[in-house]
């Protein structure tokens, strides 16, 4: 019951309120971002495992799912077993084509990917701007984020 001084002072967190809903949800195109680091097979983007300072962009435009072979995890900070069986694990497109057209109109056809473990909030923030930028040009109605 005695006062104290932590030796390791926390750093306040930032409170970023939740967007508006999405208003017409069977009209709307969605787009596919994960920070689990699901990349094509040998990583042809030089994706970096952890520390994240860039972020990929993958056409998935004519795929029903990610084929295992095809894809892999290079995250740093998870065991990427399962996800080397089935990407779709961490990055469901195989779940949201059996959605599209009936729960919303459409899926982006690119995927973003980084790899979030040991990234710092400056560069999270920059990577989060240049991706919104993006699909705020492409007219994307809401995003599917995936994360480990």
């Amino acid at each position: 019951g005695l006062p104290f001084t932590t030796e390791i002072p926390l750093p306040e967190v930032e409170r970023v309120d939740p967007a508006p809903p999405i208003q017409d949800l069977a009209r709307a195109t969605l787009a596919l971002i994960s920070t689990g680091a699901i990349v094509p097979q040998g990583n042809p983007g030089r994706l970096k495992q952890s520390n994240s300072t860039e972020w990929q962009k993958y056409d998935i435009g004519g795929l029903d799912r990610l084929e295992p072979g095809e894809w892999e995890p290079i995250h740093g900070g998870y065991d990427g077993s399962a996800a080397r069986t089935n990407p779709n694990l961490v990055v469901p497109l195989d779940a949201l084509r059996l959605l599209e057209g009936k729960i919303f109109a459409q899926l982006h056809p690119y995927y973003y990917v980084t790899a979030g473990v040991g990234t710092s909030v400056i560069e999270a923030r920059r990577m989060a701007r240049e991706i919104a930028a993006e699909l705020h040009r492409a007219r994307i109605g809401g995003v599917v984020l995936t994360a480990t």
